[in-house]
């Protein structure tokens, strides 16, 4: 069966003169397609944004500012598009035979590691927690668009399923719940590159002393269990791309109405987890989020800001937003 791939397949959701559609990456940064991207979740919204514009750092990094305002004024050749693809397919295929997207090939079946998809969605009724906002059965089977983006919202915005440092079920490199802060724009296209680094800056702030960077994801390049993780030994690359736990999509029924977005077509019924522990040795600077610090018998002490709950975050927009 065919997998799904990030990069060549059409899997972004968007809303155009009120008809939604999916459409490719290519379609998007080419300037052939637009639209603002349409799914009932904003959280969901919020990752696949959050998803789009990691792919453009990775694949099409701008060499300086005066490249950067080049690519939000003019959209991608195609020529350029493949180039920038080139090499990285592999990384963003969901049903990869060895390195699916965000996901570890080979979790081991146990009555534990069985989970249901709400556990995917953060507020769901998944018989552990009480319904909140949405009702139950909202994530029964998803498709392939929303599998994936649903994986990678897990690793960069989600609470944990469980564990300390030794093991468990992780969150990713900001923590539980981390704040995010993206530049917006009337145009996706635009948005998308007005949150995209230059090489200059990645040169900057994401500088190995050592020399020593893996520039592949880690669900490509594996962590090993017990290992030490220093902050300043993960490239952008894969500190966008870092998968904290050990998760596998399965059962793919071939004609299935999504839970999430309603479409029709391939979708998962439930995936498998297994603990799996690492020691994170610092804090990595995630290009998505503020970081705050205190200081402590003198010394500082950096952390993310996080919105630490498992239920949507707008009830605790007071803390945050003031009236005028």
């Amino acid at each position: 069966m065919q997998s799904m791939n990030l990069l060549i397949d059409k899997w972004i959701p968007v809303q155009h003169a009120g008809l939604p559609e999916k459409i490719t990456l290519q379609q998007l940064l080419c300037g052939e397609k637009t639209g603002e991207l349409c799914l009932p979740r904003d959280d969901m919204e919020f990752a696949c944004l959050q998803l789009l514009v990691a792919l453009t750092q990775v694949l099409f990094t701008p060499v300086d500012k005066k490249a950067l305002v080049q690519r939000i004024q003019k959209p991608l050749t195609l020529e350029e598009y493949v180039d920038g693809c080139e090499g990285k397919k592999d990384w963003f295929d969901l049903s990869h035979p060895e390195t699916p997207f965000m996901q570890y090939k080979g979790v081991k079946q146990t009555k534990a590691s069985e989970t249901p998809l709400e556990k995917l969605l953060p507020g769901l009724n998944d018989g552990q927690s009480k319904v909140f906002i949405n009702q139950a059965g909202l994530a029964d089977c998803l498709c392939e668009s929303c599998a994936a983006i649903a994986l990678y919202h897990y690793s960069n915005n989600c609470p944990n399923m469980g564990g300390g440092p030794g093991g468990g079920i992780k969150s990713g490199l900001r923590g539980n719940s981390p704040i995010s802060t993206l530049v917006s724009d009337p145009s996706l296209r635009r948005t998308i590159w007005l949150n995209t680094l230059t090489s200059e800056s990645v040169d900057r702030f994401f500088q190995d002393d050592q020399g020593s960077y893996v520039d592949t994801p880690n669900y490509v390049d594996k962590v090993c269990a017990g290992d030490k993780i220093y902050p300043h030994k993960i490239s952008l690359t894969r500190g966008l791309f870092w998968c904290p736990v050990r998760f596998e999509m399965l059962d793919m029924q071939t004609s299935k109405h999504c839970s999430h977005c309603g479409c029709k077509g391939r979708a998962y019924t439930y995936f498998r987890k297994e603990p799996f522990g690492y020691q994170m040795e610092g804090i990595w600077n995630h290009p998505y989020s503020p970081m705050f610090f205190s200081t402590k018998k003198g010394k500082k002490e950096y952390y993310v800001p996080s919105i630490n709950s498992d239920y949507p975050s707008w009830p605790l927009l007071g803390k945050f937003i003031r009236g005028c």
